[in-house]
């Protein structure tokens, strides 16, 4: 079961076989442009995605040669996000002009979770 942590400080919890959809976005950048994107994306997801329905997480990964955003995503389902993007066209074009490639895969499913033994 997917629980939504309503406090100020929350993680991802990644769980096999959820019925959730779970979203892989690449996003190839200039290594100029990386920052611009990283700020815009971390803006526009605290002002307005959170609040979207059927939002559960999204994490943000930046490649150390300045390439490439990584953005590991869950939301509640395939649906959803789709409302989510056509309630922001400006996010998705704005993305798109700072962006030369955005890779967007939202037919995963997680298998298999290892864990540290304590």
């Amino acid at each position: 079961m997917i629980k939504k942590n309503t406090s100020v400080q929350s993680t991802t919890t990644i769980t096999p076989r959820q019925p959730i959809c779970t979203m892989i976005n690449t996003l190839t950048v200039k290594p100029e442009k990386q920052q611009e994107l990283m700020a815009y994306l971390k803006k526009m997801t605290e002002e307005a995605v959170v609040t979207c329905p059927g939002f559960i997480s999204a994490n943000f990964h930046l490649s150390q040669d300045g390439t490439r955003i990584i953005n590991y995503a869950q939301w509640r389902s395939v649906d959803d996000l789709k409302a989510m993007l056509v309630q922001f066209p400006e996010h998705v074009q704005h993305c798109q002009e700072l962006a030369e490639r955005i890779d967007i895969r939202t037919d995963l499913q997680v298998e298999y979770c290892a864990y540290a033994q304590e």
